[in-house]
């Protein structure tokens, strides 16, 4: 007969991990946790629990989510640039109407 017996995992939860789960429960998603720690690294601010449970981190997000928008925006903006380039004003005034 067979016996059924737990399988034995040894994984460590790791700081990254741990700091992962604790924004995603507060609302963040995966693309702004992922810029935040970007983000600290660049900075060199230490990337740990102990550097956000002092922060607004309601704050933190309206703000972040208001950058990421503008990013949005500039690329837009680029494109429409981008087609203005492309198609001069010339080709515009020989349309007839």
């Amino acid at each position: 007969m067979f016996k059924l017996e737990p399988i034995k995992y040894n994984m460590k939860i790791t700081e990254d991990r741990l700091i992962f789960y604790y924004l995603f429960d507060r609302g963040f998603t995966e693309k702004e946790i992922d810029f935040i720690k970007k983000r600290c690294e660049k900075e060199g601010v230490k990337y740990c629990l102990k550097t956000f449970r002092g922060e607004d981190l309601q704050e933190v997000k309206r703000e972040l989510r208001e950058y990421f928008e503008k990013q949005k925006l500039k690329k837009v903006l680029s494109a429409v640039r981008t087609m203005f380039v492309q198609y001069p004003k010339n080709h515009l005034s020989t349309m007839n109407y």
